[in-house]
């Protein structure tokens, strides 16, 4: 009798044990479920458009850049009936990281087809815009978070480019690049670079940087850049990258 009461004892313990374990690993799912590892929480979705759009319209090509302290400008297509065939720039700015935007206003640049922007602010809070109009790639900066805008005629390239980026890096440099096709029976596309050293007042030359497209541009505030660019080839097109120390010098 003594030994059936034990193992009756030891039974009953084992089966609150094995409630206990089920009930702790249910919890521990509807944890993980509610609140997943690396989990973070969002704020409502705001809409940077325009508070009165066409009944036609649509946006595309957002570029975001990040300036000093919380400022924060985001950069856009819109195409709408209103603008017929001309494609527009709309911009719209943060002061608190984001979490709250100015409404949307167009530049009037007066985009002619689907061109595309690159926008960009430097830690001084100079702002450089590369935009494609037409068949040319203009630079366009402002001084005063982007409320006037005055063209860099110095930059300015008659070139088809297909993917462009403008990057600022410190004390007043900054570095362009584009992809483009040379002509002269070359049917590689070729990066360029351009670069200045005077918060954009002057550019140098274009030079060839390497065979391909053009992938991605990134500085640092070190006073180094990033290069992502991809080869075009009949069998592969593999991605490579550079990184310099002093902006591609």
């Amino acid at each position: 009798m003594c030994d059936e009461k034990v193992v009756r004892r030891e039974n009953g313990g084992i089966q609150r044990l094995a409630v206990l374990a089920a009930l702790g690993l249910v919890l521990s799912c509807m944890a993980v479920a509610s609140n997943p590892p690396g989990y973070v929480p969002l704020s409502e979705p705001i809409a940077l458009g325009q508070s009165s759009p066409p009944s036609y319209f649509q946006e595309s090509n957002v570029q975001l850049a990040k300036g000093p302290a919380g400022l924060r400008a985001a950069i856009w297509q819109l195409a709408s009936e209103e603008n017929g065939p001309t494609i527009d720039l709309q911009l719209a700015r943060s002061i608190d990281h984001g979490a709250t935007w100015s409404a949307s206003e167009s530049l009037g640049w007066g985009l002619l087809s689907e061109a595309g922007s690159s926008l960009a602010i430097s830690p001084d809070g100079t702002w450089m815009a590369l935009i494609r109009q037409g068949m040319s790639l203009a630079m366009r900066r402002s001084m005063d978070n982007g409320e006037t805008w005055e063209e860099q005629a110095a930059f300015r390239h008659d070139y088809f480019a297909l993917r462009f980026g403008v990057a600022s890096g410190v004390g007043g440099r900054w570095i362009a690049a584009w992809d483009v096709l040379t002509g002269a029976g070359d049917p590689v596309r070729k990066v360029h670079l351009s670069r200045s050293a005077d918060d954009g007042v002057t550019w140098s030359e274009p030079e060839v940087f390497a065979d391909g497209r053009l992938v991605g541009l990134e500085t640092d505030r070190d006073g180094g850049c990033l290069l992502v660019w991809q080869e075009e080839t009949w069998f592969a097109m593999p991605i490579f990258s550079r990184r310099s120390s002093d902006m591609g010098l």
